[in-house]
């Protein structure tokens, strides 16, 4: 496996050239999404949560919809009293 390249990232190496490869690709995809986005791409799914944190879109209907979904994440917190739900979760018996 050739270290310093995203896909052997992905093959499972997590040395630091690695994963810096990696976080470099990622960031350049996400730089291209919210290019793509801001010019008006149609496959940008506005108005949806994916459209606001997966393609970086930034527009009112991505932007409510996001709102909306931090809104119904803290109000299931809220109702599990801040927890993440998992607490009582039965452990597996080598914890």
């Amino acid at each position: 496996m050739e270290h310093g390249k995203a896909a052997s990232y992905n093959h499972g190496c997590h040395c630091p050239e690695c994963a810096y490869a990696h976080a470099r690709r990622h960031a350049e995809q996400r730089k291209a999404l919210a290019a793509r986005a801001a010019a008006g791409d149609p496959a940008t799914p506005h108005g949806t949560e994916g459209g606001y944190k997966n393609w970086v879109c930034r527009c009112v209907p991505c932007t409510a919809a996001n709102t909306a979904a931090v809104a119904r994440y803290r109000e299931g917190r809220r109702r599990r009293g801040g927890g993440l739900g998992f607490e009582d979760a039965p452990r597996p018996v080598n914890w």
